[in-house]
């Protein structure tokens, strides 16, 4: 009999691998029934109905057979059945709830295996996993992060569990980089490449060349034998737990009790559900809002909705712009400054008995444009810019921190202002006096004695492995380079080598989304609408699928049909986080302003570590003109990211809204330091724009030139408020002539706009006035010599 049920064993284990799932019931029901239900033929039973979907019925086996407690393989497929069964309520109770007070380190010395060796990852940490998913689907993400640090703890080679916390954006970048480090520090030796993949998945906000460095690491060839250290046995748990020692709570596994000669539970139920609640990498995207996206605001009334005085106590770079610059009437600006001479004066005068004062500058209100708050579209036709990002923010660049070889045409201080130095109010005279800015966090250790360093000149050999290309493709995306992005991703999507990489979509189809916003051709929208369709049919029950869809239709410009599909991909994942984002850019689009707030408080709820959630909160605050709310929101998205661009560019809107014009330009500025190599393109037009605003109501009339000039040269078609400012600027400047030739073009593209109707026809008077003055003196300098030279004879 003993031989007949070992050969049984081996039979249904063989189906069970084969996915024979009928035949591998059949043999395990019969083993069970000759064995006399042994524990370990009963649990391979209970893989068996487990393989083919039958959870309650293997739950079911289990309970029947008294087994549950038996040991921890047992509780936690029992705990997979229930997770399967969408019963998180029961696998609460099943492995302990968060009102114990039982911590895991009360049961680490019952773990004997070691982490990632011999029978593979530790039961405890599949249980410690297991309740983190329950408590992130009863929505009380806090203590899902808490197991899951607790299961990295115990284990960490249990990548579900770091992939739950980075995906679902639980950590701050602070605690990414710490926990990585101390997991790097538990590493046996030879796993090196595990630390290097594991810092690249973090975010991008800080120490970006640290991600730089392991990228290139992980893509230079491997040696072609492994160093003698990799031979080492695999560490104890004891190290392992000292090594982890940093790490926060833990949960509480049960004590690991083998059964011999029986086979081991495979976890597959705890993957198969997890994969789908946070599988896929958050790219970020937020495009700049501007004061104005065509140079509306040319002329500046006082200090829009709030005045002057509007109460805010951030004049230096430290909170973020509205969308667009604000709501209705955003585009109204403050006053235009001294001008130094009498034609300025007269064409001050001018603009505001045309009754635009800046009104004129601005185009539409933002309610009067369906596409005025798209997230990712550059308005032409928009008194203001608003873009915070359908997907978290791509353009927090790591590249030129502190502006050094940035962004640096118009001499504007821009040093990033302590936490501290945001709660002084400052006059905008001395806006540009900031502490020094809080930039990447503190220098984590280097990689700890487990992970052995790689010999000189040799790297991991993971080049053109999917994973180090998402990593690759978020930093990209992450700095603003779009292109870049969706070039990488679309060689590895669109070339058959792996059309379903899920690590890969997300950052995709962001970086299409963007360019086809931004004009970048056919092909970014052609791909989004391919991939949809290809998706939807494919994967229905994937949240990604009809997050594509939903951005194509952004994309198209037609918001209303893309949030039907983005609020159904929120249902079908609420952990997915460019979901949420774009769902509210969606809604921002058609100005509907309190659903677009409800969806960027449910992502700041759900994704603590993200700042994009808060930078879309002040962008709606400061569109409803309320002011005080916009300040605390895009001060908290400059905590958690104080290298972000747009958060920068929307602080500078903000403060120009303030009436702080000083410290509006010194944001702006800063915002174009961060960029990439401080080459700002077409996607930060707005920014310049912005910037040219600002220096012209400082009087610096040809800096403000200069910035309107290079906005102009960013798009391909000019933007005919960003001529009409251009036009302003000189003539403010004492240059008639060079504002009636920016006016005459700004016209012929825009013939109806009554601002630069009055300001030409002034224009043309000056110029008129200036050349009579000219001919007069020329004749009167010609007379003179005439009368002199007649005198001598």
């Amino acid at each position: 009999m003993e031989a007949l049920c070992s050969r049984l064993r081996g039979l249904a284990q063989d189906c069970i691998d084969k996915h024979l799932t009928a035949s591998a019931i059949f043999y395990a029901d019969k083993l069970v029934t000759f064995s006399n239900k042994l524990p370990g033929d009963v649990y391979l039973l209970a893989q068996a109905y487990f393989a083919a979907r039958q959870f309650h019925r293997a739950l079911s086996l289990l309970r029947s057979a008294g087994v549950v407690e038996l040991g921890a393989e047992f509780t936690y497929l029992a705990g997979c059945c229930l997770a399967e069964a969408g019963e998180w309520e029961e696998v609460i109770a099943l492995l302990g709830d968060d009102e114990t007070g039982q911590e895991p380190h009360a049961y680490e010395d019952l773990v004997n295996e070691p982490p990632g060796g011999g029978s593979g990852v530790r039961v405890q940490a599949g249980l410690a996993v297991l309740r983190g998913r329950a408590f992130e689907a009863l929505e009380n993400r806090g203590r899902a992060a808490v197991w899951y640090q607790a299961a990295l703890q115990l284990d960490p080679y249990c990548y579900d569990a770091f992939a739950a916390l980075v995906d679902g954006q639980l950590l701050s970048n602070e605690a990414e980089v710490a926990l990585v480090e101390a997991l790097r520090g538990a590493l046996a030796p030879g796993d090196r490449w595990l630390g290097l993949l594991m810092r690249a998945r973090c975010k991008k906000y800080l120490q970006p060349e640290a991600i730089e460095e392991a990228i290139r690491e992980l893509e230079a060839p491997a040696p072609d034998a492994l160093p003698a250290e990799a031979e080492a046995p695999p560490r104890s748990a004891a190290a392992v737990a000292a090594a982890a020692a940093g790490l926060h709570a833990h949960p509480h596994p049960h004590p690991h009790t083998p059964f011999g000669g029986d086979a081991a539970p495979s976890g597959d139920g705890g993957e198969s559900e997890h994969a789908g609640a946070g599988a896929f990498p958050i790219p970020y995207m937020t495009p700049p809002r501007a004061v104005s996206s065509s140079g509306g605001g040319v002329g500046g009334a006082a200090a829009g909705p709030g005045g002057g005085g509007s109460g805010s106590n951030t004049a230096t770079p430290a909170s973020t712009p509205g969308r667009r610059g604000g709501g209705r009437g955003s585009g109204r600006r403050g006053s235009r400054g001294a001008v130094s001479s009498s034609s300025a004066a007269a064409a001050a005068a001018a603009a505001a008995a045309a009754g635009s004062d800046d009104e004129g500058m601005d185009d539409a209100s933002p309610a009067a444009h369906p596409h005025a708050h798209h997230p990712h579209h550059q308005h032409e036709n928009r008194g203001s810019h608003h873009t915070p990002t359908a997907f978290g923010s791509p353009t927090s660049t790591p590249g030129g921190r502190g502006g050094a070889g940035g962004w640096q045409p118009f001499g504007t201080t821009s040093s990033p202002p302590s936490r501290e130095a945001h709660a002084m109010h400052h006059d905008a005279s001395d806006a540009g006096v900031g502490a020094a800015g809080e930039g990447g966090a503190g220098g984590a250790a280097e990689a700890g004695a487990g992970a052995s360093a790689a010999p000189s000149g040799f790297g991991c050999g993971l080049g053109g492995n999917v994973d180090v290309v998402a990593a690759q493709a978020e930093l990209l995306f992450h700095r603003g380079d779009y292109e870049a992005a969706y070039d990488l991703t679309r060689s590895v999507l669109r070339t058959g080598r792996d059309p379903y990489a899920m690590q890969l979509l997300p950052v995709h189809i962001a970086a299409a989304t963007q360019l086809a916003c931004a004009g970048g051709g056919a092909e970014p929208r052609t791909d989004l609408f391919l991939l949809g369709h290809r998706l939807t049919e494919e994967h229905p029950d994937l949240a990604v699928s009809w997050y594509a869809v939903g951005c194509y239709y952004l994309a198209a410009r037609q918001p209303e049909a893309a949030r039907r599909y983005l609020g159904r991909a929120t249902q079908l994942q609420r952990g997915f986080a460019p979901a949420w984002l774009a769902y509210g850019h969606a809604f921002s689009a058609q100005d509907e302003r309190d659903q677009a707030m409800s969806a960027y408080r449910t992502a700041a709820r759900l994704f603590p570590g993200l700042h994009t959630p808060h930078l879309g909160l002040g962008a709606e605050y400061c569109a409803m003109a309320n002011l005080p709310l916009a300040e605390r929101a895009l001060l908290a998205a400059y905590d958690i990211c104080p290298d972000d661009p747009a958060v920068c560019h929307e602080l500078g809107v903000l403060m120009y809204r303030c009436g702080q014009t000083a410290a509006a330009a010194m944001w702006l500025d800063r915002a174009l330091q961060l960029l990439p190599g401080g080459r700002p393109t077409v996607h930060w037009e707005p920014t310049l724009v912005a910037l040219g605003h600002c220096l012209r109501k400082l009087g610096r009339f040809s800096a403000a030139s200069e910035a309107y000039s290079a906005a102009l040269a960013l798009c391909p078609t000019p933007s005919p408020g960003t001529l009409a400012a251009l036009g302003f600027a000189a003539q403010l400047n004492g240059d008639p002539r060079a504002a009636v030739e920016s006016y005459h073009a700004a016209l012929a593209l825009r013939p109806d706009d009554p601002f630069t109707a009055d300001m030409l026809r002034l224009a043309l008077q000056e110029y008129a006035e200036a050349a009579a003055a000219e001919e007069a003196a020329a004749a009167e300098e010609g007379g003179t010599g005439v009368g002199a030279g007649v005198g001598a004879a």
